[in-house]
């Protein structure tokens, strides 16, 4: 223990006489030595006085920077805090720091116009948070980490400094951007723009006119809200190293002459990464990108001139794109392209350029893209850059459902001679309508816990189920949609009533016509053709559950049974076979997630269902 004390000693010997110095302005006693009680009066004072683990509290007021120090605002291992953002203030220009960092340093809490550093190579943490300032700008040598935090900046953020990493979170730039032209540690993702929201006007100081602009290291922008008007871009990025730009909203102008105007929501020429779950509005081009980025997905662009435009590397999947002139242009693109949805585009779906995997192909791409709904033609193939023989668009869905239809009505080919074959042998076209199954057709004395079944459906990927007490499906008790298995379980009917069901089968093409009306008639609530005997006892304990449950039944003794679990679109979760001569089985349920399930009991003639609560 003693020499675990001389270590700490020896280790932290400059925080040991650390102390909070004061500074207020309005200090008229006539006595100053920094104590909460008689503040220094002038800030420098206050900051000469201070030394690395100090705390230097400045309270409300207007203060003048000493003009043979103007730069000197932050003291490497001082923490500088004012009182209130707004009342805090320091008129001066702080924008050329000098001095070398090695120690832990932060200024929060106060207004000034500008904060910068342009010092050498250091190997301290540096924190500005909590303050209202026109820019902030970093242009020193290497080894830093810089924070921008909770901030309201007017100008935004620059930097062109060494090998630093760099955090921007949490701010709100007013009329400005973040401009990254820096470099960091090779290898190490190492910038981070996040969670900041903007508003950019165009035709100022950024890299390339936009809100986001990063020619620098690795780099993360993520969950950033984006305004910038005037033409300009949201996101333009041109790093040598991993960019990852995800869930980010951008919105900007509408382009009014597509030819001549030239500003994307995203610009991606950059390394290795990820594009995913952003959403963007206007531009000449929604995301453009020859890029080497991976993915590209669960993105979301409207009412650009194109949506989205690649001669990139990225796979593409599941995003949406609507309401562009055209909605995708496939240039020198990899691909493969699949589960997207591109519909309701003015002038064409997509426009290939180059032959891209669009299902079916080498590259195995699975298709289950939706193309439909677009102005002139789902897509278009422009043969010039095309060398492959066959071009690959199987098990998609298009306005039509035969391959000679789409060809002729959705699928625009003006491959050189018109000789390169377009494979359509499989198309994803609606599912037939279902063929019910049990409880017969007018059934009388059905249990009022039973399970609706069906038989498959050609094309079929889900069902759907309604319930309801009436032939004209008015008075709907039971509406389940995306059911996976072929029956669907309810309990709670009323006793002695009558009942009408249907079914329909969809898939990523639409849903099917109804299934015939079929009807059934529940038992009455007693009499000696309708007793609870009819129904094996089931008893579930503890209900609600959150770990462990068991069940019993009497039929347990005398016969085997088959115990399900299903959530409420009739997914089965969970089927356990119980052997004649069983008491009690226990069932581990926390893996599931809080909510309301159904367990179904089943013998050779009957079944019984209860209801189940996970909290």
């Amino acid at each position: 223990m003693k020499k675990l004390y001389i270590l700490i000693l020896f280790l932290f010997p400059v925080f040991c006489n650390a102390q909070k110095i004061y500074v207020d302005v309005n200090n008229n006693t006539g006595v100053e030595n920094g104590t909460a009680k008689n503040p220094f009066k002038s800030l420098w004072d206050g900051i000469y006085a201070s030394n690395v683990g100090d705390t230097l509290f400045i309270r409300n007021g207007v203060y003048v920077a000493d003009p043979a120090t103007p730069a000197f605002l932050l003291k490497d291992g001082v923490i500088t805090m004012g009182e209130d953002s707004s009342k805090t203030i320091v008129q001066g220009d702080f924008g050329n720091n000098l001095a070398t960092m090695t120690h832990y340093t932060e200024l929060s809490n106060l207004k000034c116009r500008e904060v910068g550093f342009a010092t050498g190579a250091g190997s301290a943490k540096v924190v500005i948070r909590d303050c209202v300032l026109d820019w902030v700008g970093f242009a020193s040598g290497g080894g830093y980490e810089y924070h921008v935090e909770n901030c309201t900046l007017k100008s935004g953020v620059s930097n062109s400094s060494g090998n630093n990493f760099i955090y921007v979170r949490n701010n709100k730039i007013t009329n400005g951007f973040i401009k990254d032209i820096g470099s960091g540690p090779e290898g190490i993702e190492s910038h981070f723009f996040e969670n900041n929201e903007m508003f950019y006007p165009g035709n100022i100081d950024s890299y390339h006119n936009s809100a986001i602009g990063a020619a620098s290291s690795s780099i993360t922008i993520k969950n950033n809200k984006i305004r910038a008007t005037g033409k300009s871009s949201g996101i333009y990025a041109i790093c040598q190293a991993p960019t990852n730009i995800i869930g980010n909203t951008i919105e900007l102008d509408q382009a009014e002459n597509p030819t001549d105007d030239n500003f994307n929501g995203i610009y991606n020429n950059s390394g290795q990464g990820v594009v995913t779950g952003n959403k963007i509005s206007g531009g000449k081009i929604g995301y453009y990108s020859n890029s080497g980025a991976t993915l590209f997905a669960d993105n979301e662009i409207t009412n650009a001139n194109y949506g989205f435009f690649s001669n990139g590397a990225e796979e593409v999947r599941n995003n949406k794109i609507t309401h562009c002139n055209y909605g995708m242009v496939l240039g020198a693109l990899r691909g493969p392209i699949s589960e997207n949805i591109v519909i309701d585009n003015d002038s064409i779906g997509i426009w290939l350029l180059t032959s891209v995997d669009l299902g079916g192909g080498n590259q195995n791409g699975i298709g289950r893209n939706i193309i439909r709904g677009n102005g002139y033609f789902d897509m278009k193939i422009s043969g010039n850059y095309i060398a492959a023989d066959t071009l690959y668009i199987n098990n998609n869905v298009w306005d039509h459902q035969t391959k000679d239809s789409i060809l002729q009505f959705d699928i625009l080919n003006e491959s050189v001679g018109g000789k390169l074959l377009v494979n359509l042998e499989s198309i994803i076209s609606k599912p037939l309508q279902p063929e019910l199954t049990s409880p017969a057709n007018a059934a009388l004395e059905a249990d009022t816990s039973l399970t609706l079944s069906w038989q498959t459906s050609a094309g079929a990927e889900f069902y759907k189920t309604q319930i309801a007490k009436d032939a004209g499906f008015e008075n709907i008790i039971c509406n389940v949609d995306s059911i996976s298995v072929l029956y669907y379980s309810i309990d709670s009917l009323d006793f002695n009533a009558t009942y009408y069901w249907r079914c329909a089968a969809t898939n990523l093409a639409g849903e099917s016509d109804w299934s015939e009306k079929w009807q059934f008639k529940t038992k009455v609530a007693t009499g000696t053709k309708n007793t609870k005997a009819d129904v094996p006892e089931l008893n579930i304990y503890p209900n609600p559950a959150n770990g462990k449950l068991r069940i019993q039944s009497s039929r347990f003794k005398v016969e085997s049974s088959i115990f399900e679990l299903y959530d409420l679109t009739g997914k089965k979760l969970l089927e356990k076979q119980i052997v004649a001569g069983t008491e009690t089985v226990e069932i581990d349920v926390s893996n599931l997630a809080c909510g309301v399930y159904f367990c179904t009991m089943r013998t050779d003639k009957k079944s019984s269902t209860k209801k189940l609560i996970i909290k």
